[in-house]
């Protein structure tokens, strides 16, 4: 799976200066699914701030192993306010399962995981 309705391929990829943004991304199919069932259940264009990471990219070396965008089970989703961002967690984790879940004011994301290691959630 490289796509899906709303989501190009380069949308998944890294998004690094590292690697010249040529890495293909190698995210799971229950990623790149669920992240296009919340965009249905929104009915409104999305932004994929990061998806797949390559292991050279500064959030990522920075790290003793790789994090979950390493692996293909995460993204983070660009929001405006609070409320949109409660609204992608409340349906990520009562529809789709999520494991990991995050929301950065400050920065404007929310980040979504599906790890398999179990519930966490933290702050940025």
């Amino acid at each position: 799976m490289r796509s899906t309705a709303n989501f190009s391929e380069q949308e998944w990829n890294c998004k690094c200066g590292a690697c010249k943004m040529q890495v293909p991304h190698d995210m799971l199919p229950v990623t790149m699914r669920s992240t296009q069932m919340i965009r249905n259940y929104l009915n409104t264009p999305l932004s994929l701030t990061s998806a797949f990471r390559c292991k050279q990219h500064p959030n990522e070396v920075k790290k003793s192993k790789g994090g979950q965008h390493t692996l293909g089970t995460a993204v983070d989703i660009k929001v405006t306010n609070g409320a949109d961002a409660a609204k992608i967690i409340a349906y990520a984790i009562k529809s789709l399962d999520v494991q990991g879940w995050a929301y950065s004011k400050r920065l404007g994301f929310v980040h979504l995981d599906w790890r398999d290691t179990g519930l966490m959630t933290w702050e940025y």
